[in-house]
């Protein structure tokens, strides 16, 4: 996805909330279909809802992204009627469903790769979980001593509430504690600009979210791409997630369906991403 393309659709997700939502105080059948969750998803999401509204013109949308764990404690609560998870809810996010009377529904929307990128002067042509670990770690920290220039590793990182994070943590760096003071970015966006502003950066994206300003890096030997993340053999897969209640309602089950419809895969193919049941 270039960055232009990118911006846009951020652009997209500002309107969906500033614009497409209808007053907190309307009554159910008036309100908005309120998404939440996962900033990996958010533009994706962006997208779908134009297409969806295309059809259905009057149907509105209040899209907000504050991390996958935001998005199944809003489920949880009833202030959201789709939760966006970049990874499959945890055993205390469905405790927290069942205590306040919410079964939560599973649908699998698409397939991810999270990938480590780095400044695109950056001569490294890989990097192993192992590596990261020492990075991350802060044990490595010059790109010397992986045969690059001698220039100080600066390693950012996503929030506690992300996702991203949570996959990255557990795929990759095992049972690693992080260094202290480690920058955070709140979005996949943020990640991108600050590694190409920084030449001694690295940092992880969705795939969907690769451009040309950085230098993605293959990992444990394994390029992220449609055929390596199906098969599972890419190491940082991960799975991009609907979640709606046992007992939603039916315009938000029509969003759902026109999601995993065929019209649906296309955008998921168009925004990067690899639709769960691909061919």
């Amino acid at each position: 996805m270039g960055r232009g393309l990118v911006k846009a659709v951020v652009l997209a997700v500002a309107l969906c909330m500033a614009v497409l939502g209808l007053p907190g105080d309307c009554p159910v059948a008036g309100r908005p279909v309120r998404l939440s969750g996962s900033t990996t998803m958010g533009p994706l999401m962006a997208r779908l809802i134009r297409a969806y509204q295309e059809r259905e013109p009057d149907r509105h949308f209040l899209l907000t992204g504050s991390g996958s764990a935001a998005g199944a404690r809003d489920l949880a609560l009833g202030l959201a009627d789709v939760a966006l998870l970049s990874r499959e809810m945890n055993d205390p996010e469905r405790a927290v469903c069942a205590r306040n009377g919410v079964e939560p529904e599973r649908f699998l929307l698409a397939l991810d790769g999270l990938v480590p990128i780095v400044h695109p002067s950056n001569p490294l042509a890989g990097v192993t979980a192992e590596q990261l670990r020492a990075i991350y770690e802060g044990e490595l920290r010059n790109w010397r001593e992986l045969g690059g220039p001698s220039l100080a590793v600066v390693p950012l990182e996503r929030g506690d509430e992300s996702g991203s994070h949570d996959i990255w943590f557990r795929m990759v760096l095992g049972a690693a504690g992080e260094a202290a003071g480690l920058r955070r970015l709140d979005s996949n966006e943020a990640m991108v600009r600050a590694v190409c502003a920084g030449p001694g950066a690295i940092g992880y994206v969705g795939m969907g979210f690769v451009d040309g300003s950085v230098k993605a890096l293959p990992l444990d030997g394994r390029t992220a791409t449609v055929r390596s993340v199906l098969d599972g053999s890419y190491p940082a897969s991960r799975t991009l997630n609907f979640y709606i209640a046992g007992d939603a309602t039916q315009p938000v089950r029509a969003f759902v369906d026109f999601v995993l419809s065929s019209q649906g895969r296309r955008i998921v193919v168009e925004s990067g991403f690899v639709p769960h049941d691909r061919p």
